[in-house]
């Protein structure tokens, strides 16, 4: 009774709304265009805007009456103007003119939206949500990423499911073996019918590194009979192809705080989601295909990506990534459990994460007039 009372305790402390002191992917660089932009990201509303050829991200509500500013428009180079009041904030959310009022007006030195830092990357807008100065975007990056000459192809989804359950189908691996057997990608490779999970920590300490090996493509139940039943496809395959082991040897994965996982697969290519708290019923998860490629070869990636591998991956009720949306959205976090030897990746996720987020993982509560926080 005791530890399953302090594994209640430590599903708890990992916190609704993601762990603040990190670098998110938040969306396109091109989705930000000549109008302002709404973003929902970790419980707030942000606006982003262009200026000085750069993507800006304040505050999303304007301090006077709470009118959402990606609503409004530019009079003046690099600001932003409330769309009720004409309230007007530079790049770095400093109020310089209440329209109505006049450019005599006293109000702009006594108003100031919160800013968050921004980059831009692989064509995607990254945000610091943290309190602490920003580190830099380099150290929330997993290894793949961190390589020269890289391609990186980006699908984005928004999954009405809270932020949680889908990281700890991450940490879930062995599920893989049963939900995405019957996956497009998946459908004609030898898969384990049942394996072993092993969780260990990443050699930087900054994630946990998952892998599952078995030898058994078929069981037998006493008294039920054999599953799976049918699976002559997948050994013809074998028999014509070679004998695929891929999903048996040396599959694994890695889990990195603040939410987002890496798997290798054949051909050099790296597949990472990344997992973006919107809000307590709302995710956003950004999935990064990955590969080192210049030349003829970039353009070939890039050619089958969009013709085959991003709808075997991404897209669809057959998807591997639909799949995964099918279970997250349908799956009730908050009712009891019993969890079993297939579940050691999430007892460590809960157990430890929290502990390792930079900040300690505590919820911030950000005040939108000044910008203080609160915990």
């Amino acid at each position: 009774m005791a530890g399953e009372m302090s594994l209640s305790s430590s599903k708890e402390r990992i916190p609704e709304l993601g762990f603040r002191n990190y670098w998110y992917p938040a969306l396109k660089s091109k989705e930000v265009g000549r109008k302002p932009a709404h973003l929902r990201l970790l419980g707030e509303d942000l606006v982003l805007f262009r200026a000085r050829d750069r993507i800006w991200a304040l505050e999303g509500k304007c301090p006077h009456r709470g009118m959402p500013l990606w609503l409004g428009r530019s009079h003046f180079p690099g600001t932003l103007s409330c769309a009720y009041h004409g309230w007007t904030f530079d790049h770095q959310g400093r109020c310089v003119a209440a329209l109505l009022e006049g450019p005599d007006s006293s109000l702009p030195s006594k108003v100031c939206l919160r800013s968050y830092a921004v980059e831009e990357r692989f064509g995607v807008v990254w945000i610091f949500m943290g309190e602490v100065e920003p580190p830099p975007l380099d150290e929330d990056l997993p290894p793949a990423l961190l390589k020269p000459d890289l391609v990186v192809c980006t699908d984005i989804q928004d999954w009405r499911c809270n932020w949680r359950v889908v990281i700890e189908n991450f940490m879930d691996p062995l599920h893989a073996l049963y939900v995405h057997r019957r996956s497009l990608l998946m459908l004609f490779d030898m898969v384990l019918s049942s394996a072993r999970l092993e969780v260990r920590d990443t050699d930087d300490g900054r994630g946990f590194h998952l892998e599952y090996r078995g030898d058994s493509y078929q069981d037998i139940y006493p008294g039920l009979g054999r599953y799976p039943r049918r699976w002559w496809w997948r050994r013809l395959r074998a028999r014509l192809f070679g004998d695929d082991k891929f999903w048996e040897r040396g599959f694994f994965a890695e889990v990195r705080l603040p939410s987002h996982t890496s798997v290798n697969l054949p051909g050099g290519v790296t597949y990472i989601q990344w997992l973006v708290p919107k809000d307590k019923e709302e995710t956003r998860s950004v999935a990064l295909t990955v590969v080192q490629a210049r030349g003829l070869r970039a353009l070939n990636f890039k050619f089958w990506y969009h013709v085959l591998f991003h709808w075997l991956e991404n897209r669809g009720a057959y998807s591997v990534l639909g799949q995964d949306r099918l279970i997250c959205e349908h799956q009730d976090y908050r009712h009891p459990e019993k969890l079993s030897a297939t579940d050691v990746g999430i007892i460590r996720w809960r157990r430890e994460a929290w502990r390792r987020a930079r900040g300690g993982g505590s919820e911030v509560t950000i005040s939108r007039r000044s910008g203080e926080s609160t915990r």
